[in-house]
């Protein structure tokens, strides 16, 4: 596993007897279009969400997330 803004290999969680270290962030995201959820028992207006529906994961190092001139669009 890769990280996506720097290339660097991440490494996975690292556990203390008091504390732990995260060295990545796995980002959900991908394209979305509206949807909604309609109640038909009852006369409330419906619930309108954005649904993702083709969904991709981002892995980024903490480091990297962190840093402004790292975009998330890459």
């Amino acid at each position: 596993m890769r990280c996506y803004h720097c290339g660097r290999e991440v490494g996975g969680t690292l556990h203390t007897q008091k504390s732990y270290r995260v060295d990545y962030y796995r980002l959900h995201t991908g394209h979305s279009d509206w949807d909604a959820i309609v109640d038909l028992k009852t006369d409330t207006p419906p619930v309108r969400y954005l649904k993702l529906t083709d969904p991709t994961n981002i892995l980024t190092r903490v480091n990297c997330y962190d840093r402004p001139d790292f975009p998330l669009g890459g």
